[in-house]
């Protein structure tokens, strides 16, 4: 079976036991869709430095949304704690108002002559 392998523009079909070496040449391993499924290993320092650069972009882009997120956890955390106060304040306990009681039940005329006999 074999697979493609791609440097730039140039596309391949190599043999399974060759991968290793088109890697180490700074070959990518594709699949059929075009997708990297193995990434090469770096030839020369001008694409290491390209990567190193690109890289460390990468990081200060995230650093960045890190400072951005911590900023919007922290407000979010003093609204919700806001928020939970006014929920205590607003839910005190009702005053004690009297229980309803039960109604005895009222007998009927037929009942009264009966136990009045």
């Amino acid at each position: 079976m074999s697979v493609q392998a791609q440097k730039g523009n140039k596309i391949l079909r190599i043999s399974e036991d060759a991968v290793q070496r088109y890697l180490n040449m700074g070959y990518n391993i594709v699949g059929a869709d075009g997708a990297v499924l193995q990434k090469a290993v770096p030839a020369d320092n001008n694409q290491l430095k390209l990567e190193y650069a690109k890289l460390n972009a990468e990081i200060e882009s995230l650093k960045a949304t890190i400072v951005s997120l911590e900023a919007k956890n922290k407000a979010l955390s003093q609204e919700n704690k806001k928020l939970a106060d006014e929920l205590k304040e607003k839910a005190t306990p009702a005053t004690d108002e009297p229980k309803p009681t039960r109604k005895r039940k009222s007998t009927t005329t037929a009942e009264t002559s009966e136990t009045t006999e």
